[in-house]
């Protein structure tokens, strides 16, 4: 078996953080969407709207395809009620991804 020496370090080290802003979603959080529904799911964001970047559903990039961004001064999207029904049913976890934060 081999035995490793520590080696202190005595120099200086700099450590940077970069930080990720947290939004809220104002509208949709906590939602209940049923299989067969002809209506498609709506969340708000309180991030602006020119900051959008995608949205995730159980940490997969949702194709943009299946969703709408609506215009305004924050992010809303119309999730396409085909999409939803190809989901298992049970909770999912989304996120919508701003360039600063999700």
């Amino acid at each position: 078996m081999t035995v490793l020496e520590a080696t202190a370090y005595t120099g200086r080290i700099i450590l940077y953080a970069k930080w990720k802003k947290v939004y809220n979603v104002v509208f949709g959080a906590d939602g209940i969407w049923m299989k067969e529904s002809t209506l498609g799911y709506t969340l708000i964001s309180d991030a602006l709207h020119d900051d959008f970047v995608e949205v995730t559903i159980d940490n997969c990039k949702v194709d943009e395809g299946s969703y709408d961004l609506i215009d305004g001064e924050y992010t809303e999207i119309l999730i396409a009620p085909e999409y939803l029904e190809s989901l298992s049913v049970g909770r999912h976890s989304v996120e919508i991804v701003s360039a600063d934060g999700k």
